[in-house]
């Protein structure tokens, strides 16, 4: 009888551990495109503020007005390493997040060029082309890498050459509170507008310099922050390896010879 009595209990419980795996893998599917939903428009929103078309205080636009507005922007997935685009319908569905760590999406990348340390880089990354007579910006890119203890998001923006800063947001970052959101301080984003990323040559000379005393007048340059010193250096990391020949350089040389014909 104790016997019997135990295999009922087993199997009662075996059994609801069954259906609560079942219930909650069931509303993760149900729930994921709710999910989506949400968060998209609020990443269109980064998108569109970087490229000027909305202002950064403007928070509480509804999701159809952020619509609206992002038709102006043309999606377009760079493949790095041909630094040309890819041409399959996979253009919105693209979250280069999900390839961050996928063997099979990304590559590993040497210490010595993993100055953002990423590990891996995705193979492919979205672009946006903005479209408006209103704004100054013609591509906004996706860039990220290592603060001081967390991975820092963000979009920065280019004119018309492919080389002058438009914008630049930080949308995600995890460090030290107080500390990080500096990174995220109107006026300091502002300071990088009318800055240059290549020199005539094509050579990366953009740099945060340590400097926080306000006196950085030059066009490749930017002035640190006070106080915020190692997220900044994370910052000045993850910019110089986008731009660089394992980032968008490539890319970005090519759509400017273009330009010169």
């Amino acid at each position: 009888m104790k016997n019997e009595s135990l295999s009922k209990t087993l199997l009662v419980a075996v059994g609801v551990t069954l259906f609560c795996s079942f219930m909650v893998s069931g509303a993760v599917t149900l729930l994921r495109p709710i999910q989506l939903e949400q968060s998209a428009p609020q990443n269109l929103l980064y998108i569109l503020q970087t490229a000027g078309l909305v202002d950064y205080a403007e928070t509480q636009l509804k999701k159809e007005e952020i619509i609206e507005q992002f038709k102006k922007v043309e999606i377009r997935i760079l493949d790095l390493n041909t630094a040309g685009f890819v041409t399959k319908t996979e253009k919105k569905d693209y979250d280069y997040r999900q390839s961050m760590a996928d063997p099979n999406a990304s590559s590993k990348l040497a210490k010595k060029d993993d100055l953002a340390q990423l590990e891996q880089r995705p193979n492919k990354m979205p672009t946006y082309w903005v479209h408006s007579a209103t704004s100054k910006t013609k591509l906004v890119l996706p860039i990220y890498g290592k603060g001081m203890w967390s991975m820092i998001h963000g979009y920065i923006a280019l004119e018309n050459d492919f080389n002058t800063i438009s914008g630049i947001y930080f949308y995600e970052q995890g460090d030290t509170p107080g500390i990080g959101e500096l990174i995220q301080a109107p006026t300091w984003l502002a300071s990088w507008k009318g800055k240059q990323i290549y020199n005539a040559e094509g050579i990366l000379t953009f740099r945060i310099n340590p400097n926080t005393n306000g006196s950085v007048s030059s066009t490749n340059q930017v002035d640190g922050i006070t106080g915020a010193t190692k997220t900044v250096v994370g910052v000045n990391n993850l910019i110089q390896f986008w731009f660089g020949d394992n980032g968008y350089r490539k890319f970005l040389l090519k759509q400017r010879q273009l330009l010169q014909g």
